[in-house]
């Protein structure tokens, strides 16, 4: 059985649970999860994944593969659903669109992250510019997918890496408002929202 390696609160460790749903992986029969706290760098994280970073994949035979994009593609290349395989597009001049949005949801992520670890830092040492620059980024990301790339219907590595990562905005930075001016992105936001695999690995403390 596999374990998943990650906590209730990481955006990549949740695109990986939802990645398990839509490929039909049952937890307890096909994976565990085992949630832990990545500060105290656990034995269980360590002993797999010398960086100490999650999510963190144990497989069967004890090892490792680390990173939510190679656990991404590991799913992806060794489990088939209907729901799984529309993940990727069939027509082949798209995949390479879908993969590219995909890459900006989970450096919007990024940006998350790294503005979080800047206002947790002691106050004398926070660089408030760098946290500015980061907000930039995050609402010109969020910009662009409002006018270029709001999501189809249906699930794709796009859809699936956005949801997350504006999930993990609300969670993390309510105040940071991002619906206000994305009416679209919004919208599909309100409806991908109601999907029992979303619902289910909304991020919590």
């Amino acid at each position: 059985m596999m374990k998943l390696i990650t906590t209730n609160t990481s955006p990549f460790g949740r695109k990986i649970r939802i990645l398990m749903q839509l490929l039909e992986l049952q937890e307890g029969k096909d994976y565990t999860i085992d949630k832990i706290v990545p500060r105290l760098r656990p034995v269980e994280l360590v002993q797999h994944n010398v960086l100490a970073r999650i999510p963190t994949l144990v497989l069967e035979d004890g090892s490792a593969i680390i990173d939510s994009q190679l656990i991404r593609e590991y799913l992806l290349a060794h489990y088939s659903t209907s729901a799984g395989n529309a993940l990727i597009p069939s027509d082949p001049a798209k995949v390479w669109e879908v993969k590219n949005l995909a890459e900006i949801a989970q450096g919007l992520m990024e940006c998350t992250i790294d503005l979080l670890l800047e206002g947790r830092r002691p106050e004398q040492y926070q660089y408030p510019e760098w946290s500015q620059l980061m907000q930039q980024d995050m609402r010109r990301t969020i910009a662009y997918c409002e006018e270029n790339a709001v999501p189809e219907e249906g699930m794709n590595l796009y859809s699936l890496t956005l949801i997350c990562a504006l999930d993990f905005i609300d969670f993390r930075i309510p105040n940071f408002n991002w619906k206000k001016d994305c009416s679209r992105l919004s919208a599909w936001h309100s409806s991908i929202s109601q999907l029992s695999c979303i619902k289910n690995t909304y991020p919590t403390e």
